[in-house]
């Protein structure tokens, strides 16, 4: 469609222009579209002001729809297992988002902890409970780590991301020798 009007700012109190592109469908929802404008002036005719056309009336039905809350999507980068050494009690990774929200992280059915997430990439580090590490050393165990994005309002979860953690054992304490006692 192509529309010639009429245009002047020169006594206009709102000098602003509304385009309404009503959209009485139901199946073009979403639809791209493009608007071009070209404005030419034409400085050799004087100007004459005029009041501003009426509002054009929308005959179309107005639908309400709903905000929307989306989680942001993540992923991880580094190994599909991660390990923790004896003596250390920290998962870290680098996690990427496309947006603002929170990572909620699991270790089997442990809560890690939430830690906030912005676009980009985020140095995240959940410290292990001692109780969890202790047993899972003893177990030399490995255990799935759940990467769960969430919304910045909290009301949606993401895609989760899977990670394997190994938990090294703990290094056995060796008895120290006592020194020899000099032969007489």
């Amino acid at each position: 469609a192509t529309a010639s009007v009429p245009w002047d700012t020169c006594t206009w109190t709102d000098a602003a222009g509304f385009l309404a592109l009503p959209n009485a469908s139901s199946s073009l929802d979403g639809a791209a579209y493009t608007v071009k404008a070209v404005m030419t002036v034409d400085d050799t005719t004087p100007a004459s002001a005029t009041a501003p056309p009426p509002q054009v009336s929308v005959n179309t039905p107005v639908v309400p729809v709903t905000a929307t809350e989306d989680a942001p999507e993540i992923s991880a980068f580094g190994p599909e297992l991660l390990r923790v050494a004896a003596g250390e009690d920290t998962v870290r990774l680098i996690v990427e988002s496309d947006a603002e929200g929170s990572l909620v992280a699991t270790l089997g059915s442990i809560s890690l902890g939430t830690t906030a997430l912005r676009p980009g990439e985020n140095d995240v580090r959940f410290v292990l409970p001692t109780a969890l590490l202790n047993a899972l050393r003893r177990q030399a165990a490995t255990s799935q780590l759940v990467l769960t994005p969430v919304s910045p309002q909290g009301h949606v979860q993401g895609a989760p991301v899977l990670r394997t953690v190994s938990i090294a054992p703990a290094k056995p304490k060796t008895a120290k020798k006592k020194p020899k006692k000099p032969r007489k």
